[in-house]
């Protein structure tokens, strides 16, 4: 049996593409799956997964993805910007300075706690990044932290060539607990504060369905961009 499982390891070693497709499916799978009333969801599954497979199939096994790892990493970021980006000016127009204002407050003050944390635990400043990412589910943070290790001198870079391992290691980790960290937090304060949060939810959506179309006329919609013609041949 165990001959089967190491033959199946150095398999998967020498063919990494299918430990990506292998994570995606689990983590989907995963995902789906409800706790009670609480899942996953996708994005926390596939990191759990894909935290599973590195952990049992590539132990002590490197590579260098260089240019096919910026070029997906770039993908990415294009397709969240692409989808919630038209939205951005008129959702400045319903929250404007109260939005900014949080971002702000949240950023400043989680980039203060992983500096903190990171010289507490004496952690390195590649675990330091990616604790920042996972706590905000921001993952637009791990390549500002790549391109910060980029620009590290000579003798730093080679005491700590794991650096973006690290990075991507601690979003892994740390994305699952900003999650639920989220909502255990929603759940506290809604008790403190003595609301309903279903109701309150339920006033949201219609305050935002009652948006004049003028409002959201930066929005981006594909039926703006269908322009139907007809053409009719005169000379057979």
């Amino acid at each position: 049996m165990n001959s089967i499982f190491s033959a199946l390891v150095t398999f998967l070693q020498h063919n990494p593409s299918l430990l990506i497709f292998a994570a995606l499916a689990a983590g989907y799978a995963l995902g789906k799956v409800k706790f009670g009333t609480f899942s996953l969801g996708s994005t926390t599954s596939v990191l759990l997964v894909a935290i599973a497979i590195g952990a049992l199939v590539l132990r002590n096994t490197e590579y260098d993805l260089g240019l096919i790892k910026t070029i997906s990493f770039g993908f990415f970021i294009f397709a969240i910007g692409y989808r919630v980006g038209p939205d951005f000016v008129s959702g400045l127009k319903r929250g404007g300075i109260k939005y900014v204002l949080i971002a702000v407050f949240f950023g400043v003050l989680a980039l203060i706690a992983a500096i903190m944390l990171a010289k507490v635990f004496g952690l390195n400043r590649g675990y330091a990044g990616g604790i920042l990412g996972g706590a905000l589910t921001q993952s637009s943070v791990i390549g500002t932290a790549d391109g910060a290790i980029l620009h590290l001198t000579n003798q730093e870079v080679t005491s700590s060539m794991n650096l973006k391992s690290d990075v991507a290691v601690a979003y892994a980790v740390t994305y699952i607990f900003g999650t639920a960290g989220l909502i255990i937090l929603l759940k506290v304060f809604a008790k403190l504060w003595k609301f309903d949060l279903p109701s309150e939810a339920g006033k949201a959506e219609a305050e935002l369905d009652s948006v004049k179309a003028e409002d959201t006329i930066e929005a981006f919609h594909w039926s703006n961009l269908v322009m139907p013609r007809a053409y009719r041949v005169e000379m057979p």
